[in-house]
């Protein structure tokens, strides 16, 4: 895969997750292999239009959602890892040439690989003609979205995904990337709203920054 994503924020939800809020390793396991089966099965692939996506995103959310009882937060980390298109982040050390491979919440190799071939990847009118289109990005909103959301801070998310953007330049030698912080910023507004309005879904702010997209004419 020649696709260069930005794999340091996830590797940040993680450590967020662990140091801070003493979630259990095992829980979410489960939930991600839940929903990570639950992609993998879709029948509904390959999705070629806006709408299409953006329904399947929702449907993500939901069954996490379902899976965690109601619980906003677990919803929004399930997501993360299980739309996630990798389950190692490679950390290079500069000057001494170390490289160390994180490992990340992954269901098994096999649902891996067919839940990779269904994740969203059409999810904005910039979206790369390519085989992997924007399938890195639906992790890094909801990866947004449940730290704005434990954190009730869109500065503060908005902050952290830019000094993500920034620490890639020097440890993953990959240049910041201002489609992801776009997306890191819709992740960062869902995480907000969905304390005002639980019943708010991913396809809103999708459709939102679509839709003014098109009447700016960008």
């Amino acid at each position: 895969m020649s696709v260069a994503p930005s794999k340091i924020f996830y590797l940040i939800v993680h450590l967020f997750v662990f140091a801070n809020i003493g979630f259990c390793q095992s829980k979410l396991f489960k939930s991600v292999d839940t929903v990570s089966k639950y992609i993998a099965n879709s029948s509904t692939y390959p999705l070629s239009s806006y709408p299409e996506n953006f329904s399947f995103a929702d449907s993500i959310y939901l069954l996490a959602l379902k899976y965690c009882d109601s619980d906003y937060s677990e919803a929004l980390l399930s997501s993360c890892f299980a739309v996630l298109p990798y389950n190692k982040v490679p950390i290079k050390i500069p000057i001494l040439g170390l490289r160390y491979d994180f490992p990340l919440v992954s269901s098994d190799a096999e649902t891996f690989v067919r839940k990779n071939n269904n994740i969203p990847k059409i999810l904005f009118l910039d979206t790369p003609n390519s085989k992997f289109g924007d399938k890195d990005k639906l992790a890094h909103f909801f990866g947004a979205a449940f730290i704005s959301y434990n954190t009730n801070s869109i500065v503060l998310t908005n902050y952290i995904g830019y000094l993500v953007e920034v620490f890639e330049e020097v440890f993953v030698a990959e240049l910041v990337d201002n489609r992801d912080i776009r997306t890191n910023y819709l992740g960062a507004c869902f995480g907000r709203e969905l304390r005002r309005n639980p019943q708010i879904l991913p396809s809103t702010l999708f459709k939102l920054y679509f839709f003014n997209c098109i009447k700016l004419g960008l």
